[in-house]
């Protein structure tokens, strides 16, 4: 796997950060749920894993739900990891790891017993062939009755289907963009900007029913879908 550099790049980081709200649909919402399930069945210091943490801000929604969380954050971005430790740094429970999950995810990286792993809008970036290996790997990093929570993007099984639902998403962003941006812009141009970013970040979203086969196959139990809006998602597992 060749290292993504469009990640790599600390201006991509910083607008990431900028756009992040306008872009993405209900995402308030898709962090609240992944941290309240997280929360949900754990002690009061849970050890949480947070995959392809960015900035951190589902580690700050599980530690306002359970302040005495033992949180490892894992980015391959030097500017997030930067980023997140300025946050997080008057807080002793928090590590942060560099780390390209193409990789997969090790005992000398990340180490395991942990009770919950989470991730948003970071796992779609992972090579299709990588991905039951990481997994498995998400899975021993588990507890015996440990989660894998996942909130991401996702195409449809329809190709027709996928391509209304990629058009309405870029509709909403057009419309996002001029009432909270002020700018104006199209919807082909907005198409445009979307399809280079896939291309230079490696974004490969696939179905929500091609994760829930990856993760029977990694041996996860149960596989639920918690959440679903158009191109968005949230995917549970049970060890």
């Amino acid at each position: 796997m060749k290292k993504n550099e469009g990640w790599a790049a600390k201006e991509v980081a910083h607008q990431y950060m900028k756009i992040v709200d306008v872009a993405i649909p209900y995402r308030k919402e898709i962090l609240s749920i992944i941290a309240g399930l997280a929360t949900a069945f754990v002690t009061e210091r849970p050890k949480v894993l947070d995959l392809g943490c960015g900035y951190g801000d589902v580690t700050a929604e599980v530690l306002k739900m359970k302040p005495e969380a033992s949180v490892c954050l894992v980015d391959f971005s030097d500017e997030m990891i930067r980023l997140s430790s300025e946050r997080f740094k008057d807080n002793l429970g928090i590590r942060l790891v560099k780390h390209d999950l193409n990789t997969g995810i090790t005992d000398t990286a990340i180490g395991k017993g942990f009770d919950v792993v989470v991730s948003c809008f970071a796992l779609h970036h992972i090579e299709f062939t990588n991905r039951v290996k990481l997994y498995s790997e998400i899975r021993e990093a588990l507890n015996e009755d440990g989660l894998f929570i996942n909130g991401d993007r996702f195409k449809e099984d329809s190709p027709v289907i996928d391509e209304w639902v990629f058009n309405d998403w870029i509709s909403y962003r057009v419309q996002q963009i001029r009432k909270k941006l002020g700018k104006e812009t199209t919807l082909a141009e907005e198409k445009q900007t979307q399809n280079v970013s896939d291309k230079k970040l490696g974004d490969k979203p696939g179905t929500i029913w091609d994760m829930q086969r990856d993760l029977k196959k990694a041996g996860f139990r149960h596989v639920d879908c918690l959440w679903k809006y158009q191109t968005l998602a949230i995917i549970a597992a049970a060890k």
